[in-house]
């Protein structure tokens, strides 16, 4: 891979990881999603322990 294709994935990966994750909080939706897909039993509501 290029030096210029691994700096620039560096960087989405450093944007995604500063994402803050939440469950339903201050009217405002649940954004754990991207995260949960990889559970298929779990659902929001269950992950956000609702």
């Amino acid at each position: 891979m290029e030096k210029a294709a691994k700096e620039y994935l560096a960087k989405v990966a450093e944007k995604a990881a500063q994402t803050p994750f939440h469950g339903c909080i201050e009217g405002k939706e649940s954004n754990l999603e991207p995260i949960i897909r990889f559970f298929p039993k779990w659902t929001p509501r269950e992950a956000d322990g609702l």
